[in-house]
């Protein structure tokens, strides 16, 4: 599933990998995922990794400059999320991340279940829980 991105918004995070390479994009969309190009390189990526039955990982990445294109991203990652067969998707954010990282996951349906996770990654770092339920 390839998304074609709209550019509509003007405002760059800093922070975000330089560049996802096309290499990596086949391996990660190998399942369940999908991406958003500007026609030359990847501008986002997202997918769900099932853990266990009814439950669904939710992982994105962002190249850098991908600000303009969020409302794209939005617009397409939300009928995704909302297509999937699992009934709860979860989405971890690091909590020393840009706050736009957590303010997407609250646009794309996420409601936040727990504000820092201590020591959550196997490096040690703090994540914040978000997560979606079908009814």
């Amino acid at each position: 599933m390839i998304f074609k991105a709209q550019g509509d918004m003007a405002e760059e995070q800093p922070g975000f990998e330089e560049d996802i390479s096309w290499e990596y994009g086949d391996l990660l969309c190998q399942g369940v995922a999908g991406l958003i190009t500007d026609g030359e390189r990847i501008i986002y990526m997202a997918g769900i990794l099932p853990v266990r039955p009814n439950t669904g990982y939710v992982w994105a990445l962002f190249s850098k400059g991908c600000g303009k294109h969020m409302r794209a991203i939005i617009r397409e990652t939300a009928p995704f999320l909302s297509a999937s067969e699992h009934g709860r998707l979860e989405y971890y954010v690091r909590c020393d991340t840009h706050s736009a990282s957590h303010k997407l996951a609250k646009l794309l349906g996420f409601q936040c279940e727990a504000e820092r996770l201590r020591k959550w990654a196997p490096n040690g770092d703090d994540y914040a829980l978000y997560s979606r339920v079908k009814s």
